[in-house]
């Protein structure tokens, strides 16, 4: 992230949860269900394997129509509440990801927390307003595959194998009280865009690295701000911008 977010953590001991509905503006199939999920829908019932009926147990055409009316309810359902959703990501992987420092900065000069799964729990003990769940994302090809239906949640952490490479680990938020007008249950609401979560800093945050191509100066900045609003952190810079030994 940038040095700015990274101060608005530290100075307001909070996460920032963005809205679905505003992750769909670059990813449109954030929250939805699958092409195979919909073809599932406009299956006729002669059509319906007689494997498949018995499974199920589904004997009437009415039967499958009542499924299938269910389904689509869902589906609607899902994307519609995308803008009562709102999600925290994090890189889940044993090692830096040079893609991911060239994805989210918008300079050189930008610094990643490091954290852990037990971490973000605890730390998120703070917020009362909300339940918060959290879980890896699954990638699927979404014209070969579906995603489980009978959870409403389950599409939400659910993205196309485009996105792999961002092992994420989401922190998930489902408000209900978010309607147009602008109420939440969370305080820290920003209308149409997202919320803010009070955190445990010191529980969240393990180590703090400065970007691979950052100038040294930006070490010290981090370095001397983290100290001065009280926090005992280590801050170092990525080794993934070493020269290759000679």
């Amino acid at each position: 992230m940038d040095i700015s977010k990274f101060l608005y953590i530290l100075n307001y001991s909070c996460l920032y949860f963005p809205s679905l509905e505003v992750l769909s503006e670059n990813d449109p199939f954030e929250g939805v269900f699958t092409y195979k999920n919909v073809e599932i829908s406009d299956i006729k019932f002669e059509d319906l394997p007689r494997s498949v009926r018995e499974s199920i147990g589904v004997n009437k055409e009415e039967d499958w129509d009542n499924i299938k009316f269910g389904h689509r309810k869902l589906m609607d359902t899902v994307k519609y509440q995308r803008k009562r959703t709102f999600v925290n990501s994090w890189h889940a992987k044993p090692y830096e990801s040079m893609a991911m420092w060239k994805q989210y900065l918008q300079s050189n000069e930008g610094i990643a927390i490091q954290s852990s799964f037990s971490s973000l729990v605890y730390s998120l003990e703070e917020c009362q307003d909300v339940p918060v769940y959290i879980g890896m994302v699954g990638y699927v090809d979404y014209e070969k595959a579906t995603i489980p239906v009978g959870n409403m949640m389950t599409p939400y952490f659910y993205k196309r194998k485009s996105f792999e490479h961002e092992s994420e680990l989401r922190a998930l938020v489902w408000d209900p009280a978010v309607e147009e007008k602008g109420e939440s249950r969370v305080k820290g609401y920003e209308k149409g865009r997202g919320i803010c979560l009070p955190v445990n800093v010191d529980e969240l945050i393990e180590c703090v690295y400065v970007s691979p191509a950052s100038p040294a100066w930006v070490l010290s900045l981090v370095q001397s701000l983290v100290d001065k609003l009280g926090y005992e952190k280590p801050v170092v810079q990525s080794t993934l911008g070493l020269e290759p030994p000679h």
